[in-house]
């Protein structure tokens, strides 16, 4: 398995795509919706929240700043998501 693999299938990965579903659904928002917002393909939404891919630091902000959430929190390094 190549290192960036082995990142993917990290836990902590994981949870991140997890807590982005969980927000996303939680705010009432589609993929598409998200997508848009980033804009971005609303199937890179899908492989985040799947742990197929990861963004890039600058989507990171810009999720934290849509979702209303600490980067922290989607990262999995805190739960409380302020």
């Amino acid at each position: 398995m190549n290192t960036a693999k082995s990142f993917l299938m990290a836990p902590k990965y994981f949870l991140f795509g997890q807590r982005l579903k969980a927000i996303r659904t939680e705010k009432g928002l589609k993929q598409s919706d998200l997508s848009e917002s980033l804009g971005t393909d609303f199937r890179s939404v899908s492989n985040w929240e799947r742990g197929v891919s990861a963004p890039n630091l600058d989507l990171l902000v810009k999720l934290a700043d849509i979702l209303d959430v600490s980067l922290d929190y989607l990262a999995g390094r805190k739960d409380d998501p302020a």
